[in-house]
């Protein structure tokens, strides 16, 4: 019997004739006891049915083999042994898989090693375990990979056919400090050799105003269908992911209504889970410039709302406009209660009370039959991207390239002078291909590149393998 298998058997108290009845029975003792015997020849579904047993009881997570012929002594003595053989750059294959750059590009393209396999003559097998682990390093004095070179060179030749050519050299590195796209922001060596002014150099924080006046010809149709919808006093939920630009959107129209007859009404609440419609109508009110009375029933309170909001319009010509955001949040309640909000009209049959909502994409799960009657009087429209299709064969990278053009200029540097060659080329097709690419995506890759640079000389230039370093560790 192998020896971990032995191991992990007596932590999890069983014994081969358990074994069978916790596999439920689809493997017989007599296959088990084969195993066990440390036969080569038992099939992959036999094994694979008692590792899915053994993973169940918990004594066993998966990272190191149940057919290893190892001990746990006899296997830190190995990995010590590799490390320093290898100068403490692989760790070993029997303790963890190491992931490459190139499993990366095939899970995004969605190729499988099996394509790979009939493309190339090898077997898929000793593929998935190239693309898992990394291939052995070269001999000294050697560039060649040893006996998986020709596999390399293969899959490499395959790769190159289908990706920019810079991302060869750095195909077989590991994943290792995959970074997802968070808040980052310029370290000081950046701020100083790319000649940044401080003062601008808040353009590239985690969290900048994303949109800053940028506007493309999608985003200007649905910019001016808010206008629209907010002087007919109507009802918008405006739908896209975070850091798409929905707040920005919102932000700039509300400067530009500043001096018109809208009046623009925010709730404050901070905890949006936790909305209900008492906290909205003490936000109308406050918004119109008078308090909720205390201890006053539900029907006073609505009551009073609705004359403040009728009073706007009447004694201040006012239009009121509520703005919601992270309404994604909201419960199912509060927004069957925007029907009634709707409905509200002054004597002359106006409206007193446009609504705004912006959600991410979990709102689409609250369009339920339980809500239907606001949802068949609320107009939905979803937040354009900066890729027109993304699904298209060749895809336009036009929005991007403008986006980072028009992000530099706002810190007072000039893309010619940023981007060596074709980089920013590289850049946008390679965030195009991205499923959601949003300003505040595109915002941190682009402040990954800079710092990138930045590390390596003192007259910095984003290259193209600056461009395709970061974008694959962030994608």
């Amino acid at each position: 019997m192998p020896k971990y298998l032995k191991k992990v058997l007596c932590d999890a108290n069983l014994s081969l004739r358990e074994m069978e009845k916790l596999i439920n029975g689809t493997v017989k003792y007599r296959m088990i006891k084969f195993i066990a015997d440390g036969e080569k020849a038992a099939s992959r579904e036999t094994k694979k049915a008692i590792e899915k047993a053994l993973r169940g009881t918990g004594k066993w997570d998966g990272k190191r083999s149940l057919w290893s012929n190892l001990t746990d002594a006899e296997l830190d003595r190995v990995n010590a042994s590799q490390k320093k053989k290898n100068g403490g750059r692989h760790k070993n294959r029997l303790t963890a898989m190491r992931p490459t750059v190139a499993k990366k590009i095939f899970k995004q393209w969605g190729i499988t090693t099996h394509q790979v396999s009939r493309a190339t003559g090898f077997c898929k097998y000793k593929i998935d375990e190239l693309l898992n682990n990394g291939p052995n390093p070269p001999a000294a004095g050697s560039a060649k990979y040893g006996p998986q070179g020709d596999m390399v060179d293969a899959i490499e030749s395959y790769i190159e056919r289908r990706y920019p050519p810079i991302v060869i050299n750095i195909l077989w590195n590991t994943q290792e400090g995959v970074e997802q796209m968070e808040g980052k922001k310029l370290f000081e060596i950046t701020i100083d050799r790319f000649g940044i002014e401080k003062a601008k150099a808040k353009e590239f924080m985690p969290n900048p105003s994303e949109l800053d006046g940028f506007m493309w010809p999608a985003l200007k149709v649905l910019r001016k269908e808010v206008l629209s919808s907010i002087e007919e006093q109507g009802t918008l939920c405006i739908i896209g992911p975070s850091g798409c630009g929905k707040t920005s959107l919102m932000n700039s129209i509300a400067r530009d209504l500043a001096k018109s007859p809208t009046l623009i009404i925010r709730p404050a609440c901070v905890t949006m889970e936790k909305v209900e419609v008492g906290h909205l109508l003490e936000a109308l009110c406050l918004g119109a410039g008078e308090t909720l009375k205390r201890g006053a029933s539900h029907e006073l309170r609505s009551r009073q709302t609705f004359d403040a909001l009728v009073g706007l319009r009447d004694d201040r010509n006012l239009r009121p406009v509520m703005i919601i955001e992270e309404s994604h949040l909201l419960n199912e309640q509060v927004i069957r209660t925007f029907k009634r909000f709707m409905e509200w009209e002054d004597g002359a049959g106006r409206r007193v009370l446009g609504i705004v909502m912006l959600a991410q994409e979990e709102m689409r799960n609250k369009m339920g039959p339980g809500v239907r009657q606001f949802w068949n009087r609320c107009v939905v429209r979803t937040f354009p991207g900066l890729v027109p299709n993304s699904r298209a064969k060749k895809i336009n990278t036009t929005h991007v390239v403008g986006y980072i053009k028009h992000r530099l200029e706002r810190a007072g540097l000039n893309a010619d002078n940023v981007f060596e060659g074709n980089a920013l080329s590289i850049c946008a097709k390679a965030v195009a291909q991205q499923d959601h690419v949003t300003p505040l995506m595109i915002n941190n890759l682009l402040v990954a590149q800079l710092n990138e640079a930045a590390g390596v000389s003192e007259k910095p230039k984003i290259t193209a393998e600056h461009a395709m370093k970061t974008h694959l560790r962030a994608a």
